[in-house]
């Protein structure tokens, strides 16, 4: 492996297409790069996009990314604690993909926006 090449973050799954991605690295990136970026569940129905990054600065590792669902501009939103290990990322489209059916997602409980879990709580309560 050459100095320019890194390995995959602990628990992060990269789904390639290619050996060469154009535009982006998927194995180091900021996390304002992902934030916005659309996750997609079973068949590719869309569930909502990442609204942030959480990051545990004591052990410098991420904790999980919080997808935000259901909502109208930012009003009506569930959050979801989601550990990296759970997604896998499309660089070539720049989607994370996630394993769950849209409506059941719909019938599970997020977190609320006032009071932010220390750790990802996923699958979490229908």
């Amino acid at each position: 492996m050459s100095k320019t090449e890194c390995e995959p973050a602990k628990g992060v799954t990269l789904q390639k297409k290619e050996e060469r991605f154009t535009g982006i690295d998927p194995g180091f990136m900021a996390a304002t790069t992902v934030i916005g970026d659309k996750v997609v569940g079973k068949a590719g129905k869309e569930l909502g996009k990442v609204e942030e990054v959480m990051l545990n600065l004591t052990t410098g590792t991420i904790t999980y990314l919080v997808l935000s669902t259901g909502g109208i501009l930012g009003i009506g939103d569930k959050f979801f604690a989601i550990p990296l290990e759970r997604l896998t990322f499309d660089a070539e489209e720049r989607v994370f993909h996630l394993d769950i059916d849209r409506r059941k997602l719909k019938k599970m409980r997020g977190f609320d926006k006032d009071q932010w879990p220390q750790q990802a709580d996923w699958p979490p309560a229908e």
